[in-house]
């Protein structure tokens, strides 16, 4: 049952997980951005059980997941993973995975990896590549901390044509690597944690 993933913080049980997600809160971002007052008035508690609340919440990973791609050549396109976990006051970092695939009738597992993160100011960057990719495949990438529930971020874009003139050649030296503009309109660029 889906709510049960707001019982992972410390007070909240099944009945006020349940009144947490029928008032709209139905993930850990969205009740760590609660007002203490808000949780107490919704859950029918004195103080400081809101404080409490939103204590336990902030204690949980939170970072950004995001992507970026280029075309190499007309024949290969590379994606560039990067998850930033520095926006993460106070939370405890923990391993997390990495999955990147195709979707559709040919899919396809480009990468799976677990990373293990020691520092609250953590970035991890990765790269997958992909050989002779077929435009319009959906591409989805997730990442989410190993040992919690509810804090998945996924990714998703659609390989476009190849476009010669947004490509990387073999003799480029600028450090931007041509990112293929029409890729990133594409792109879902905050997605919210689930």
């Amino acid at each position: 049952h889906v709510p049960a993933l707001l019982q992972q913080i410390d007070g909240i049980g099944p009945k006020y997980s349940e009144l947490l997600w029928n008032h709209g809160i139905k993930s850990i971002a969205a009740l760590a951005k609660t007002s203490v007052r808000d949780i107490e008035y919704l859950l029918s508690r004195n103080p400081p059980f809101g404080t409490r609340v939103l204590a336990s919440a902030s204690l949980f990973p939170a970072y950004r997941l995001s992507v970026d791609s280029y075309w190499v050549d007309d024949r290969s396109i590379v994606f560039t993973i990067m998850v930033d976990g520095s926006n993460s006051d106070g939370a405890r970092q923990a391993p997390f995975s990495i999955l990147a695939y195709t979707e559709g009738k040919h899919m396809l597992l480009l990468k799976f990896e677990v990373v293990d993160v020691l520092s609250q100011s953590s970035y991890y960057e990765t790269q997958v590549g992909l050989c002779n990719p077929i435009p319009g495949t959906r591409v989805i990438v997730e990442a989410a901390p190993e040992m919690r529930v509810g804090c998945l971020q996924r990714f998703e874009a659609t390989i476009p044509d190849y476009d010669f003139a947004n490509s990387v050649s073999d003799s480029a030296t600028d450090v931007e690597l041509g990112i293929y503009d029409d890729l990133l309109e594409d792109l879902v660029a905050d997605s919210e944690l689930k």
